[in-house]
């Protein structure tokens, strides 16, 4: 019986863990400088709005440092783990149920 498990990752995982994590760090960047090309039909304006904005930035952040650490290591069971949550994300926004339910590992 094989307990071991491999060293190493296709290189196609690899590198759309990689294209992901710097589409987070990109969408962090662009929240927190230009909110208004992300964020096209919210009042910037309104009370408190910022604050939402700036906690989303540093989530997207998080998630990308998270997802870029996991790709330069190979670590395989949270690269899979973030892999399967966007797909499930994007899934969940083409049905509109996204808004209700959050998966985020």
């Amino acid at each position: 019986m094989m307990t071991e498990t491999p060293k190493s990752l296709p290189k196609w995982i690899l590198i759309v863990s990689g294209l992901f994590a710097l589409m987070e760090l990109m969408v962090s960047v662009t929240l927190c400088f230009s909110p208004q090309s992300v964020l096209e039909t919210v009042d910037l304006n309104a009370k408190g709005v910022d604050y939402v904005v700036y906690m989303w930035a540093a989530r997207q952040f998080a998630l990308g440092f998270i997802f870029g650490f996991a790709t330069i290591n190979y670590t395989q069971r949270v690269i899979m783990n973030k892999t399967v949550s966007k797909f499930l994300q994007s899934l969940l926004k083409k049905a509109k149920i996204s808004s209700r339910l959050s998966f985020t590992i």
